[in-house]
Formats: C-alpha cells, structure tokens, sequence
C-alpha cells in the first residue's frame, strides 16, 4: 500500500510541478503586464469587427455554432459582420477587455455598416464622429481540446508519457484606420493552457473570469480553453494597446476631444 501510495504521490507531483500551466505570445514574444485599472489618460476610438474564423475546429464539426458568414468590404479589406458563432464571440470578448482597460471609446458593431456607407462618400468622411479605428481578426487556430505528444503536452512517467489535455488559441489581428483604410497594426496573438488554475488572468479585464465567456463559447467555462482564451485577450488587449499611435489617443471616456 505504501508503494502504492508513493507512486500516486509521484503523479500527483508530476501534473502540479512538471507541467507548463499556461503560454502567451505576441508575435512571437512574451507578452507585457500593464495597470488598466489606474489608467487615467486620453483614450482611442475603436470598434471590433466579427473575427473570421478559418481553424478546422470552426467547420460542421465545430463544438460551437459558427453562424452564418457575412461580409462587407471596407477600404478592400473583408470584415465579417455575423452576430453568432466563435468569430462573434470571441470579439465581444475583445470588445468588452478594451472597455475594461480604460484605454478605449469602444463603439457597437452595428456602426460597421455606416462606415461602409460613409467611406464610399469622401465628401462626408470628415463629418463621421464615430470610431477612428476598426479592429479586425482571423482566429487560425482554435484546438480546445488538443493533446500533447511530448514537450509541452506530455508528462513524463514510469514506462512512458502520460498524456496531458491542452487548449490553444491563435488570432491574426489587424488594426486600420476607418478614413484612410491604411493598417495602423497586425500582428498574430496566441495562448495555450492546460489548466484551470485562473489566478490573475485578465487582470479585470474579463468579469467573471473562467466563468463569464460569450456566448455559444460558454461550454469553456471553468476548462483549459476558458484560460487560454482569457490570456490571449489579456495579450492582444496590450497588444493594442501597445501598436497604437498616440495621435489616435486623443478623447475622454464619453468619446469627446480633449482639449
């Protein structure tokens, strides 16, 4: 018995100290740490647009609805509009992070189709007082329920690997500025976790951590894929933040000029 007992000790040690819990990237580096929550200074205008989905997982196979793709097109670039399914979820996750971060006017989707309508007008575009930036997304990888196979995912034991559940998230994201069409920013974010273990993520950012995903996502909540999509919101958030040119970083909270 006792035998028994050091060998459930050993696995147990293995899963809690040998396992990488969590990986976020921005374009290949680790991302920074960044106080929203004393964050007093001037804000940007932003809108997020429906990210397109284009993993496999996103297929008839998805766990989630994918909703039906819609496109309008913007200055050459195409943005979903869809109101259901991962891409729509994923960027009101988005959308609500940049809220939360105090750094943001961040504007309902439904303007999309007015700055469609008004880009086409140039006569009127300097007239437009919503968003002066639209932030777009290719979600190219979403694997909730992807396993190791040595490395990262595999713990290593007595005769082999014990296989260990991993959840990974990769987003393309691309900032542009709504006057002009050109791309301010892209860069790709991604995270993988393997545990549950929510801790500081999101930083408030995300009420409710692992616990409050958006909608058809909200089978993740309290799983791995929970983590890993709240740290990726966290990095892309920074990321933003980060990339954006301080000339657009010029209104208060209601969206008015600073003076």
């Amino acid at each position: 018995m006792k035998k028994i007992g050091g060998i459930l000790l050993l696995i147990a040690l293995l899963f809690t100290g040998c396992a990488p819990s969590v990986t976020t990237t921005v374009a290949g580096k680790e991302s920074k740490k960044i106080d929203f929550e004393n964050y007093k200074g001037p804000r940007a205008r932003v809108v997020v647009a429906s990210f397109e989905c284009t993993s496999p997982q996103c297929g008839s196979g998805a766990s989630v609805p994918t909703g039906t793709v819609q496109i309008l097109n913007l200055f050459g670039i195409n943005i979903p509009t869809a109101t259901t399914g991962i891409g729509s979820d994923v960027s009101t996750m988005l959308s609500t992070a940049l809220v939360s971060s105090n750094h943001f006017v961040v504007y309902d989707r439904s303007i999309i189709n007015q700055l469609r309508s008004e880009a086409a007008l140039s006569n009127q575009q300097n007239a437009f007082t919503g968003a002066d930036l639209i932030i777009t997304g290719v979600i190219t990888g979403f694997e909730p329920n992807a396993s190791g196979s040595g490395g990262v995912g595999a713990i290593p034991f007595i005769g082999g690997f014990l296989q260990q559940k991993k959840s990974y998230i990769r987003v393309d994201i691309r900032i542009v500025d709504t006057r002009s069409g050109a791309i301010i920013a892209a860069f790709p974010v991604e995270a993988e976790a393997t545990d549950t273990n929510f801790g500081g993520i999101g930083a408030g950012l995300l009420p409710g951590g692992l616990s409050a995903l958006a909608g058809g996502l909200r089978i993740y909540n309290n799983t791995p894929m929970a983590k890993a999509l709240a740290m990726m919101i966290e990095a892309a958030t920074v990321a933003i933040i980060e990339r954006i040119p301080q000339s657009y970083m010029k209104y208060d909270p209601t969206g008015k000029p600073i003076q």
